[in-house]
């Protein structure tokens, strides 16, 4: 493990836990100490030289050099873009999904109201522009289908 140089506010922060380590079993020498006798003080310097020895002997991890910071940014990357792909892969297939069921809805009821000729022969015009529409809009479509079915459902 290379040495590194401590920075003067992590030897600042250090040397204030230190003191505070050391001092709270000092305080307590003199109220426990006081109530338990000589066996108090004993349990208490005990206490007060592995607190300070456990503080002491802490290590300073090594700080992640450029080359893995760049690492972690380029996987941070990733996976964004893993999560975004999938996303959109969600909307393109609920945009077909909408598209299918709307153009085919629109153009049946096109053949129902003028006509088969009329309807098969240009109903797939207007069918189109509404299914294109109505697939931009999905989130909408979606919303709309549920709260339809929400209704249907409850007053049945």
């Amino acid at each position: 493990m290379p040495v590194q140089e401590i920075p003067k506010a992590k030897r600042q922060r250090d040397a204030a836990i230190i003191a505070a380590v050391a001092a709270v079993p000092i305080a307590a020498f003199v109220v426990v100490g006081w109530h338990w006798g000589a066996a108090g003080f004993a349990v208490l310097a005990v206490l007060a030289i592995v607190l300070t020895l456990r503080v002491a002997t802490e290590t300073i991890p090594d700080a992640p050099n450029e080359a893995e910071l760049a690492a972690q940014r380029v996987q941070q990357a990733r996976q964004r873009l893993r999560q975004e792909a999938s996303d959109a892969q969600f909307g393109r297939w609920m945009f077909g999904i909408v598209w299918v069921l709307t153009f085919a809805g629109c153009w049946i009821y096109c053949i129902a109201t003028y006509g088969f000729l009329i309807g098969v022969g240009i109903g797939w015009l207007p069918s189109g522009i509404v299914a294109t529409i109505a697939a931009f809009l999905w989130p909408l479509v979606l919303l709309g289908v549920v709260a339809l079915a929400l209704f249907i459902g409850f007053n049945v």
